[in-house]
């Protein structure tokens, strides 16, 4: 029976018995994936109590694990519908799915009024690294220009980065020029984040506000500039 072995998924904590038991879920195909609908939709409707919530957190890993994209409609649900706490990890089991409608999934997350729901998606889309995701990230970007959420923004960025999104150029060049009322930190978090990006980017254009960035006035994008650009042109070991 295919509940038994769930359960002992949900409450083993180590990781080659997890893995044994996980094994043995895929193994139950289609009995295994009925069995986490089953809690995973009792999530979305809010019917677990609070203290069900780590609990409904590892069958949300369990369906990234597994890796089936029946299960796309129930993390949809999950992460829209359900407790914002379980959002990252409803965003990471979709992430982990990657098929087109778990990537869709992802975008209306990013284009959702939810703060949780966007964050969670910028960061799976910038690890998917689908150059068709890469207006949608832009967009994001565009509506956040003022954002003081600078996780989230150098999310996006990153995410402009690994998408290689060579229309991104502009946009990412004019936040260096930008005086944002941000923390040192923060600030300097985003500004290496671009110039990451930059440099990920293909292209004249990437490469030209790249090496302006090297010239700034500006010495801490300068060194961001730097080191990137030393990383960049250093030998690497045969």
């Amino acid at each position: 029976a295919v509940e038994p072995v769930l359960q002992r998924a949900l409450a083993e904590e180590r990781p080659e018995r997890r893995g044994q038991l996980i094994g043995i879920l895929v193994a139950l195909g289609d009995r295994s994936r009925t069995a986490i609908e089953r809690v995973l939709m009792a999530v979305a409707k809010g019917r677990l109590a609070p203290a069900d919530l780590q609990r409904a957190r590892i069958c949300l890993q369990l369906a990234g694990e597994l890796q089936d994209p029946e299960l796309v409609p129930a993390l949809h649900k999950v992460f829209l519908s359900g407790p914002a706490e379980l959002a990252p990890t409803a965003a990471l089991a979709l992430e982990c799915v990657a098929t087109q409608p778990a990537v869709d999934v992802l975008l209306e997350g990013l284009s959702s009024e939810r703060p949780e729901l966007q964050r969670a998606s910028a960061h799976c889309l910038a690890n998917l690294a689908l150059p068709d995701t890469s207006r949608a990230l832009l967009d994001a970007l565009n509506r956040a220009t003022d954002s003081r959420d600078t996780a989230f923004v150098c999310e996006l960025v990153r995410g402009l980065g690994t998408t290689r999104a060579q229309a991104a150029v502009h946009k990412l060049a004019s936040i260096l020029g930008q005086r944002r009322l941000l923390r040192r930190r923060q600030l300097r978090e985003l500004q290496n984040a671009v110039v990451v990006a930059l440099s990920q980017i293909p292209g004249d254009r990437a490469q030209r506000a790249l090496s302006a960035a090297a010239h700034s006035k500006d010495p801490e994008i300068r060194e961001a500039a730097f080191q990137v650009l030393a990383k960049a042109h250093a030998p690497r070991d045969s």
